[in-house]
């Protein structure tokens, strides 16, 4: 992200940017009848890359087009000078992590955040697999072992319904939730959280015991840990963007990743380190022959 004054850029793989506007607007509730609200957020103004340049979206025809154009160009001015440089080291080192119910300790990322200020935002604490509208996750354990499906499965046919169950299960309920502050060396400060026992702010937890791949790996059912194993290969390519990956964990899903070559070819300009470079290119290339075939 490429943040101003006057709005912020974000993309998601390092050639398209989504320019935001940080603006002042009018809220009235359809209907009503009061005086519209003046609150402040991010208006999206268009999207830029250097194909195509700036393909600005339409807008308010209450709003000057001018109260657009000016700044978009300044954030465009910023893309176009930083975007070499990527990726950016992360930012948003404040965590929220659904604790284990047994030993309080992180299992599941659930959200992240720059600023202290922002950790109100988020009320509850339960892990999803997927965004609700992608279904593509397929565990090839749950397509083996039918009865543990069935076990998992309680009234969905959804493999990503399965894993959230399972985690959130290990949550217990009432499930708890912590915030971190993580240090330069990966360790994490406990701050505030979501039904959080009190007795757990203020501790230091090592970087070991934080989940490297954002979900714990190592679970006493072996099928469960398939399962998992299923979910972080379906998340290779995007696990590899994450900065504190060891270089041995690196090395070991490069391989794995490479078998969604169209995803690693988006995602690329984004990995902080490739260790072998002639497979990442090599799976590039397969991803431009089947956009090719198309």
């Amino acid at each position: 992200m490429i943040k101003t004054d006057d709005g912020r850029a974000v993309t998601s793989d390092g050639v398209n940017w989504q320019v935001q506007l940080w603006r002042e607007y009018q809220s009235l509730q359809w209907g009503g009848l009061g005086r519209p609200q003046t609150r402040w957020g991010y208006l999206v103004a268009g999207v830029w890359n250097r194909a195509i340049g700036f393909d600005r979206f339409p807008v308010d025809p209450m709003i000057d087009v001018v109260e657009i154009e000016v700044p978009s160009q300044t954030l465009i001015a910023h893309i176009e000078q930083h975007c070499e440089r990527l990726p950016f080291a992360p930012a948003d080192n404040i965590e929220l992590w659904l604790l284990d119910h047994d030993a309080h300790l992180p299992l599941a990322l659930l959200a992240s955040t720059r600023e202290r200020d922002n950790r109100e935002r988020v009320s509850q604490a339960g892990w999803r697999a997927s965004l609700p509208s992608d279904l593509s996750f397929v565990s090839d354990t749950l397509l083996q072992y039918k009865d543990f499906a069935r076990q998992l499965h309680r009234g969905s046919s959804y493999h990503r319904d399965a894993i959230a169950g399972v985690v959130n299960h290990t949550a217990g309920k009432p499930a708890m939730a912590q915030w971190f502050e993580r240090g330069p060396e990966g360790d994490g400060t406990g701050l505030d959280g979501i039904r959080l026992d009190t007795s757990l702010v203020g501790r230091c937890v090592s970087r070991e015991m934080f989940p490297e791949l954002l979900l714990r790996e190592h679970w006493p059912d072996p099928r469960v840990q398939a399962l998992v194993h299923d979910f972080h290969l379906w998340q290779a390519p995007l696990l590899l963007t994450l900065f504190r990956l060891s270089r041995s964990t690196r090395a070991f899903w490069e391989p794995l990743a490479s078998t969604q070559a169209e995803v690693v070819a988006r995602l690329h300009r984004l990995y902080p380190e490739i260790v072998d470079q002639q497979l990442v290119n090599a799976t590039l290339v397969e991803a431009a022959i089947r956009r090719a075939a198309r």
